[in-house]
């Protein structure tokens, strides 16, 4: 399979070929073509006119006309057509390719992704109502996606391998609990509803383990205040400015960056807030 632009499918052609988001305002696109300063009217004699929007469209017909004229067997054109008026439409050009648009309604079984393409494939190799027929063309698929690697061999859909496949692992338990069995769980009210009525395995990863991604500076800046207010409504803090500060710029050079700028960006805003809050 080969992804690329119009323009540099001129002069190449495949069986198959596949013409996606055919939709009015990107194509055509009617938009003044160049830079701000236009350096690509200059000419050898001078500066030359401007594309008028007529000679806009014809030259974007072309190129249409260049994308579908690629395929030796097989042509397919795709666009979306929303319900409301002011939402995407389709291209004035599907008009002229001599067919009907067939109108597909409804989503997908599954997400269009490598990653929902390895998930339905793993399924399906243990599905005790798929025949083995099917489950043994499964496996194949995800041998050959996990054998695909890159110029430097690096793998391309390394959770296609069953090296990375969690459920085939040993279970392993720690040793060590990860909290005192006698201290009490100390809960705010965004985790308290998270455990109680979203996904308790969710709250466990995120709070607990620290699986989330890493948090912004606005953030950090967020949790590092909702903890000072935490410690001020148990008593921990005592509710004064000063105190309330020092314990702000503790807690803020505590906090891990990826970068040491973004440390830096967040640290003035904690010292701007200061201000403004005295």
């Amino acid at each position: 399979m080969r992804l690329m632009t119009a323009h540099r499918s001129k002069g190449l052609q495949w069986r198959l070929v596949v013409v996606a988001g055919v939709q009015e305002g990107l194509w055509p696109d009617l938009r003044r073509r160049g830079s701000l300063l236009e350096a690509d009217r200059i000419g050898r004699d001078g500066l030359a006119e401007p594309l008028t929007p007529g000679a806009l469209l014809a030259e974007e017909r072309r190129l249409f006309y260049v994308a579908v004229t690629r395929a030796r067997e097989r042509l397919v054109v795709t666009a979306v057509k929303a319900p409301a008026d002011d939402g995407d439409q389709p291209s004035r050009f599907l008009t002229e390719l001599g067919v009907e648009p067939q109108d597909v309604t409804g989503r997908p079984r599954r997400p269009l992704s490598v990653a929902a393409l390895v998930a339905e494939l793993r399924a399906t190799t243990v599905d005790p109502a798929a025949s083995d027929a099917l489950r043994e063309a499964a496996a194949r698929r995800l041998a050959r996606l996990a054998a695909l690697a890159d110029d430097e061999g690096r793998p391309l859909v390394p959770a296609a391998h069953p090296d990375r496949w969690w459920g085939l692992a040993e279970t392993t338990a720690s040793k060590v609990p990860l909290r005192d069995r006698d201290q009490p769980v100390v809960l705010s009210g965004s985790a308290l509803d998270q455990l109680a009525n979203t996904c308790a395995l969710q709250w466990f990863l995120g709070r607990e383990v620290k699986a989330d991604a890493p948090a912004s500076a606005a953030q950090g800046f967020g949790n590092v205040v909702h903890v000072l207010a935490d410690e001020v409504a148990s008593g921990r803090t005592p509710a004064d400015l000063a105190v309330l500060m020092e314990r702000l710029e503790t807690v803020w050079n505590a906090l891990a960056f990826d970068a040491p700028w973004k440390s830096a960006q967040g640290a003035g805003q904690t010292r701007a807030w200061r201000s403004n809050a005295s």
